[in-house]
């Protein structure tokens, strides 16, 4: 951040704004008032409306009285960016307990191979699996903008919020009057919101004609998109452990993203790890307020205002159905005799860029849907929710997935491509899908699976047989659908990366999943040849032995009770025993 936008962002970190006279006097009535309390309102008016000076002024005032506050401005900038900031060692002393482990493994994997496999008469066995969700205040229903019972304080008279948002939308000519409607709608949270990314947004990288355009045209056309009367129905909270579906139409989905851009449903709190209804944030409102990555937040608006603009020019809207699955009985994984099913690697392609029409894609998800989707975050889920940024709706009534717990949306439509990864990442807008829609469903034939993998520390152990057999649960939890069509997965190295999944894993842990639920898959490396190339080795090796489930289950047991973790990656381990023997 160079030194003239930190000068704008001290001043934006004490401003204090107040509606505009116009849109209060459209709401006050008459009331008796005696002469102190008139005092004591023009005083604060005073004081609001020379802090609104501040604000509006910003270029202007940007040098006056710099070096007097210079200590303390530098002080609550540096609050605010703080806020949003083995390979084989053996030796001879282990080769005789190695061997010995080899042996009792043989013992255990060689009773599957000495029958012929009888799929339609196999009898599968279960465990149950009891998760309780938090307790919960019975909390049904998504408030939403338009709730009659939402009210605003003007001057000490409780008005219909809707209304006075409406009101304040017709004032509303500069992207200095947009910002300062959002601090109206929610005059609480003044102090707290300093709207750095969005300024950065219209001052720096949009050109001046643009934000013309935009005020005249673009802002309009989403405001009337968010007063459409499509929800005629109340939106029910997607509650802990209960499996659910909810259908929205497209338009119904862009009425509610036009509302979340222009930050009119209530704040929701940081979630609290005891409250089984905890939400993700659905207002754009921490993407405005980012001021770590000033050009990822202006990548991010760019497409999600292509987005409105597109699908408000729709005029066939289909269906996006919402699906969280719940599964309370998991298989007895070390008594699976599933084969284990064919596997494509795909070495240069990423998961996108397979068919929708018969591939499940994968969503490296978060707990809370969409991760960092409305803040500085931009990998894989991210990456997917701004490109097809229908998805983001699901933030606003599905809350924490529990570990037996995934979400399954249908019919998203992609609205825009990118380039780069992190901090690289820039929107390429005028994508156009091509997805064929269902003509029985009206469902794009698109599947996105929602998966949320543990995040593991540096020296944590990734392979403990609770650590295993909760991500194994979560990946069959999610594989295990029927939709029509759709038999093979595309996925990768999930809960890798940022959350330190080990990539052996997970490979076979996905395996293992869409083995048991019947499922194909195609396993995209990213240029990754070493790991490519050590995976098809060990898919040869598997093939060859005709290795089931449950004989893969048995390897990681062994492999973390004899303390090889440590000594020898996964995948090198499953080749070392082949050498020395598995007949």
């Amino acid at each position: 951040m160079n030194n003239k936008n930190k000068k704008e962002f001290k001043l934006l970190e004490k401003q204090k704004i107040t509606p505009r006279n116009q849109t209060l006097d459209r709401f006050l009535m008459p009331v008796n008032r005696n002469q102190n309390q008139n005092q004591n309102y023009n005083q604060n008016q005073n004081q609001n409306q020379n802090q609104n000076t501040q604000f509006l002024n910003l270029n202007q005032n940007q040098n006056q009285n710099q070096n007097q506050n210079h200590n303390q401005n530098t002080q609550i900038l540096n609050l605010n960016l703080n806020h949003n900031t083995q390979f084989l060692n053996q030796n001879h002393n282990q080769n005789q307990n190695y061997n010995q482990n080899t042996q009792i493994l043989n013992l255990n994997l060689n009773h599957n191979h000495n029958h012929k496999h009888k799929h339609n008469k196999r009898k599968h066995q279960y465990q149950q699996i009891q998760i309780s969700p938090k307790k919960s205040k019975n909390t049904t229903f998504i408030n939403l903008p338009w709730n009659k019972k939402n009210k605003i304080e003007i001057n000490n008279k409780k008005i219909p919020k809707w209304t006075f948002m409406k009101e304040c939308w017709k004032e509303v000519k500069t992207p200095k009057d947009f910002m300062l409607s959002i601090l109206n709608f929610h005059p609480e949270y003044k102090e707290k919101w300093n709207l750095f990314g969005l300024h950065q947004f219209f001052k720096r990288y949009q050109k001046k004609q643009e934000n013309e355009i935009f005020m005249k045209e673009t802002f309009t056309k989403i405001v009337s998109l968010a007063q459409k009367k499509v929800i005629k129905e109340p939106i029910k909270l997607m509650k802990q452990n209960q499996e659910s579906s909810f259908t929205l139409t497209q338009e119904q989905v862009a009425c509610l993203m036009a509302n979340a851009f222009l930050c009119t449903f209530k704040p929701r709190k940081w979630a609290h790890p005891n409250d089984p209804n905890a939400l993700a944030s659905i207002n754009f409102i921490d993407l405005y307020n980012e001021s770590q990555n000033t050009f990822l937040v202006a990548q991010k608006i760019k497409a999600l205002i292509h987005y409105l603009l597109r699908v408000n020019e729709h005029k066939n809207y289909s269906n996006i159905v919402f699906t969280k699955k719940v599964l309370h009985q998991f298989p007895k994984w070390e008594d699976s005799d599933f084969p284990i099913l064919f596997v494509r690697i795909s070495l240069d392609k990423n998961i996108e860029d397979f068919p929708k029409e018969n591939h499940a894609h994968v969503d490296f998800a978060n707990k809370f849907i969409g991760g960092g989707v409305l803040n500085h975050g931009i990998v894989q889920e991210e990456i997917l929710f701004i490109t097809q940024p229908e998805l983001i709706i699901s933030r606003l009534f599905i809350p924490e997935l529990l570990p037996n717990e995934a979400l399954i949306i249908q019919g998203t439509e992609k609205f825009s491509t990118y380039s780069g990864y992190g901090n690289t990442f820039k929107s390429i807008l005028n994508f156009k899908d091509q997805t064929e829609i269902d003509k029985k469903t009206n469902i794009r034939k698109n599947t996105i699976i929602a998966i949320d993998a543990l995040k593991f520390g540096y020296n944590q152990s990734q392979f403990e047989k609770n650590q295993i057999l909760r991500e194994l649960n979560k990946a069959f939890c999610g594989f295990n659908f029927q939709i029509e069509g759709v038999e093979t997965i595309v996925t990768g190295h999930w809960g890798c990366g940022v959350f330190g999944g080990n990539k052996d894993l997970k490979a076979i842990l996905q395996l293992m999943a869409a083995s048991q639920a019947q499922k194909k898959i195609i396993y995209c490396t990213f240029n990754d040849v070493h790991f490519s190339q050590r995976f098809q080795k060990v898919l040869d090796l598997i093939y060859q032995k005709n290795l089931k489930v449950g004989d893969l289950w048995k390897l990681l047991v062994l492999y973390h009770e004899s303390k090889f973790e440590s000594k020898i990656q996964f995948f090198d381990f499953l080749l070392e025993i082949n050498q020395i023997d598995m007949k």
